[in-house]
Formats: structure tokens, C-alpha cells, sequence
């Protein structure tokens, strides 16, 4: 495995033998990874001209998925829940969606990301659970006793 590029934006999804393809050539553990679709450069995300790529990958999806009734494809050999990943394409935190990416190079050439967008969303979670606590504690620092309490003894322990 060598990497491309350290990060980049991009839009990618899971890997399915039965969408996608698989070959002799293949990786064995293609499976388990997210296909890189689309790297998007900076002037590309600024003029919003990687839209047209996601629209054009939910209607693929839309247009598949009505043909086939997802028969072929709900089926993932490490995904339980697929087809219910399918039925959720159009979610905001659905399967196809624009992330930050580091591409990495299979041994059967294949793109596949390791998306980087969940430390983000982990580090907002934490400082919005650090911003609750600091705003209730200003809230119980307001409270007429604990401000008595204060000027009586100089701390509110």
C-alpha cells in the first residue's frame, strides 16, 4: 500500500463486489474498505461544481435501485445492515457524501479512503459537551444562595 496524498476532500463509498465489480486483480480485502468515486480539489469545492458529481451518483443510485429493487445488491459480505444503508441515500450522514479522505492504493490499483470527517464530528462532540457544563455551571453560579455563600466565605465549595 502507498499513499497519494496525505488529505484530501472527496467522495467515496462502500465497496460492494456486486456494484462495483471485482477481479482476479482485485484486492482481497477490498470488501472492508470505501471506493474513492471522485477527488475534489479546492477551486472545485469553493464554485460548489462538485454537486453535479454527488447528484449524478444519487441518481445513478435512484435510477439502479429502481431497475433492480436492490435484489442484487442489498447482499454486502461484511455489512449487515446495507440495504438498509441503501434505503437511507438520500440522508445527510447517508452513504454517499463529500469527506475528508486520505487515498491510499491497493495492491490491485484500486482508490480506497480512509476517512478522516469523524474526528471532526468527535471533537465537536466533545466541545459541545464541555460548552453544556461550563453554561450550567454559570447558570448555578447565578443562584442567590450559592452568590451568599460566596460572599460570606470567599468560595462556593
Amino acid at each position: 500500500m502507498s499513499n497519494i496524498n496525505k488529505y484530501c476532500l472527496g467522495i467515496c463509498e462502500i465497496f460492494n463486489p456486486a456494484l462495483h465489480g471485482i477481479t482476479s486483480n482485485s484486492d482481497p480485502n477490498i470488501c472492508s474498505h470505501y471506493i474513492v468515486h471522485y477527488s475534489v480539489e479546492l477551486d472545485e469545492f469553493w464554485d460548489l461544481s462538485y454537486e453535479d458529481c454527488l447528484e449524478n451518483l444519487l441518481e445513478y443510485y435512484h435510477n439502479f435501485n429502481y431497475i433492480h429493487r436492490y435484489e442484487s445488491i442489498v447482499y454486502h459480505p461484511i455489512i449487515r445492515n446495507y440495504g438498509h444503508l441503501l434505503e437511507n441515500i438520500d440522508d445527510v450522514n447517508g452513504i454517499i457524501k463529500l469527506d475528508i479522505i486520505e487515498i491510499i492504493e491497493l495492491s490491485g490499483n484500486e482508490q480506497v479512503a480512509c476517512i478522516k470527517t469523524i474526528w471532526l464530528k468527535l471533537l465537536q462532540r466533545k466541545w459541545k459537551r464541555i460548552y453544556k457544563e461550563r453554561k450550567d455551571k454559570i447558570h448555578k453560579l447565578k443562584n442567590l444562595r450559592i452568590l451568599m455563600k460566596r460572599e460570606i466565605t470567599g468560595s462556593i465549595k
